[in-house]
């Protein structure tokens, strides 16, 4: 389990778990009063998994990551929607560096 922000709430806890064997995630978005609302869906198997801000955005994205070939996963979170309920990831993939050593933080925007 991964302790995340931004899905509904900066201000309430959020957490993501991530079933590695099978892909499957949850994100249980807080709803105040140690209440929360569950989402699930589908990453790729058997990746390193961190949580981040990789888009400068303040909320938290998530990042997986195939040790073996290079290939990722990035979630970037889409925050609360017009609804108030969580809006979910725009996914990308691609190919970095096979082995390479992930770890998490508030990377802030690439573009200025």
């Amino acid at each position: 389990m991964l302790a995340a922000r931004g899905f509904r709430s900066a201000d309430v806890p959020e957490y993501l778990l991530y079933g590695a064997q099978s892909g499957v995630y949850y994100v249980a978005a807080g709803l105040g009063s140690d209440a929360f609302v569950y989402y699930v869906g589908q990453w790729p198997a058997h990746r390193e998994t961190v949580v981040a801000d990789f888009t400068g955005d303040g909320r938290d994205d998530v990042l997986t990551y195939d040790a073996a070939t290079g290939a990722f996963t990035l979630g970037a979170n889409r925050g609360p929607g017009n609804d108030g309920n969580w809006a979910g990831f725009d996914e990308s993939t691609g190919t970095l560096g096979a082995g390479l050593e992930l770890s998490g933080g508030n990377l802030g925007r690439y573009d200025q």
